[in-house]
């Protein structure tokens, strides 16, 4: 359960990380709006990825706090039904999943569990280090939050560097994939070709 060593040019450093920890209960009544961000798996000869699926929740404040990580290793049918059982568990408004790697079947997998389920497709354009800089600027910011440790993404998040993702061979950070779209989609991030990053004035 130890983070992976820090790499240069990454986006969080252990201390960073550890700030961002409330060590807090969940309590479904803090938040106004709660939802799942989903990353697909994605196969390569090196390594077998996870599929990521996130609960993030936004407050009456307007922070964002990372709920529940249940991402793993899953048959696509296995996907589906943990992905289901989770968002009905935590009473989500929408699942939010990244198109670009087979978003048909994303979709038709997580609808051949449950039809109820309300979908949200998004599609990166850029890099996962320019996509992912502003969520880090906004944890800096005191703006996002994790109730508890998660620290297999804690690991990913030390692996994302200005020169890619440091992981092993063949691997992608699904867990951190996911829970940067989820932070899209509660703060209305938008993910576009530029290095400029804007920010609502509400925000400070």
């Amino acid at each position: 359960g130890e983070p992976q060593t820090e790499f240069d040019g990454a986006l969080w450093t252990y201390e960073e990380i550890k700030d961002l920890n409330l060590n807090m209960s969940y309590d479904k009544d803090n938040y106004v709006r709660r939802i799942i961000a989903t990353d697909p798996a994605t196969s390569s000869k090196d390594f077998n990825n996870e599929y990521g699926i996130t609960v993030l929740g936004i407050t009456h404040e307007g922070y964002v706090h990372l709920i529940a990580d249940v991402s793993g290793h899953y048959t696509a049918s296995e996907y589906a039904k943990m992905l289901v059982k989770t968002y009905f568990n935590y009473e989500c408004e929408a699942v939010v999943y990244e198109e670009n790697q087979g978003g048909d079947h994303v979709a038709n997998t997580i609808l051949s569990e449950s039809k109820s389920v309300r979908l949200i497709p998004v599609r990166a354009t850029q890099s996962k280090y320019l996509r992912a800089l502003p969520v880090a600027n906004l944890c800096s910011q005191g703006k996002v939050y994790f109730l508890k440790s998660f620290p297999k993404l804690e690991n990913q998040m030390l692996l994302l560097t200005i020169q890619g993702y440091q992981g092993e061979q063949g691997e992608s950070p699904d867990r951190l994939d996911s829970f940067v779209w989820g932070v899209y989609e509660l703060l209305g991030l938008k993910d576009v070709n530029s290095i400029d990053v804007y920010f609502k004035r509400a925000w400070f």
